[in-house]
């Protein structure tokens, strides 16, 4: 008689919701920042490579999924808070790309 073994079953898409995912990034972007701050040598330009990655994903997401529905909010506090993430992400952005061309390693 021959012994067969169950193979698992593939696995399927995992369903994770939106906000835990973005505040799972968040939580991982604090990190990196820490890292980056703190840390020296390759461990630095690593934690600020993958901050720089992290960042542009987490933007996007936000961009295309979370401002579009909290415009959608009743009354008009919306609009009025995605305008201010808006103008916040716009600042991080300029400052983050001042950094990525002056590199991780700048005394700036």
């Amino acid at each position: 008689m021959r012994k067969t073994t169950a193979r698992p079953a593939a696995p399927g898409p995992v369903e994770e919701d939106v906000v835990d995912l973005l505040l799972a990034q968040h939580a991982r972007i604090e990190e990196l920042f820490l890292l980056v701050v703190g840390g020296t040598g390759q461990v630095r330009r690593d934690a600020f490579d993958a901050l720089v990655r992290l960042l542009a994903v987490h933007e996007t997401a936000e961009e295309e999924v979370v401002h579009p529905l909290s415009r959608t909010l009743p009354g008009e506090g919306g609009d009025a808070m995605v305008d201010e993430r808006l103008a916040e992400e716009k600042q991080a952005k300029q400052t983050l790309k001042a950094l990525v061309a002056a590199g991780v390693d700048d005394a700036g």
